[in-house]
């Protein structure tokens, strides 16, 4: 039997493999949905967090109160909207960075905001297809493209 060389998978390595289909397609999972709506309330409830070491005096209260309750149904609707709307992909290399005190990732001319959890397996430079939320820009999913990738040890 005559050897063929070894193909390198279409994709090498993905954030969530088991939503890549419906990414594809445009559409955002209920498991990103609900990663994302964690995300949007937990930045809600940074900002009106109470410093530590500060006495809570009666006026921070109202206000952090009043932030919740405006700013968590804002946060609630951002979400059902990246859900109906669905999800963007650029593809291109990769290229990490941080603007104003946020880890960004940009794809060509396109960029969004990363978690760190989430971005640290990106391969800066390798050519990535990125699935991304339309209003918030949030990483939802990525797929590092195999034939593109480094060549892998051993490999000839």
């Amino acid at each position: 039997m005559p050897n063929s060389p070894a193909q390198p998978p279409d994709v090498l390595e993905a954030l969530e493999p088991a939503a890549l289909q419906a990414n594809r397609r445009g559409r955002i999972t209920g498991r990103q949905l609900l990663r994302l709506g964690r995300a949007y309330l937990w930045e809600t409830l940074s900002i009106a967090s109470v410093p530590a070491g500060c006495e809570i005096e009666v006026a921070f209260l109202v206000v952090a109160v009043a932030l919740l309750v405006i700013l968590i149904p804002i946060f609630l609707l951002l979400t059902i909207l990246e859900w109906a709307f669905g999800a963007r992909m650029e593809e291109g290399p990769l290229q990490k960075s941080i603007e104003r005190r946020a880890n960004v990732i940009s794809v060509g001319l396109t960029k969004f905001k990363r978690s760190g959890r989430d971005g640290d397996p990106l391969q800066e430079g390798a050519r990535h297809r990125i699935y991304f939320t339309r209003f918030s820009k949030s990483l939802i999913n990525f797929e590092r493209l195999g034939r593109w990738a480094p060549p892998i040890d051993g490999a000839n």
